[in-house]
């Protein structure tokens, strides 16, 4: 058995055998990258485009549910808040639209993700063609 792998390991592939299966798996990487690319570039779009309709659904509920009331309160009469600064947190904090911004938040990490993967596998795929 032993001499059969050391017969093995002498055998040599041809040159023009090597070369293109060499060339041939670059060429499947090539494209492996450039649909990478393609596809986090596709979801950085989508999620663009769906920041929009998160803030306006953030605006909507901060208003809906009294938050931008209690908030400009913040920036316009300080003094009143100050003695009842518990029960005012505790009002801005019962009306803040949680599920909104953590939803409009999400949309926004899989923005910055996918366009930091696009950038990445971007870099190699001009690599490759250069």
């Amino acid at each position: 058995m032993e001499k059969t792998y050391v017969q093995l390991n002498r055998v040599q592939a041809p040159e023009e055998l090597s070369h293109q299966i060499v060339s041939r798996i670059r060429i499947c990487e090539q494209k492996k990258e450039k649909t990478r690319v393609t596809i986090f570039a596709c979801v950085a779009f989508v999620a663009l485009v769906a920041t929009i309709p998160a803030f306006e659904n953030v605006g909507a509920e901060a208003a809906r549910s009294g938050f931008t009331g209690y908030a400009s309160l913040l920036f316009s009469d300080w003094g009143s808040i100050v003695g009842i600064w518990k029960v005012f947190g505790l009002s801005l904090a019962e009306t803040a639209p949680i599920f909104a911004t953590a939803l409009c938040a999400a949309i926004l990490f899989v923005f910055v993700w996918s366009l930091a993967q696009t950038v990445r596998y971007g870099k190699a795929v001009r690599l490759s063609l250069s």
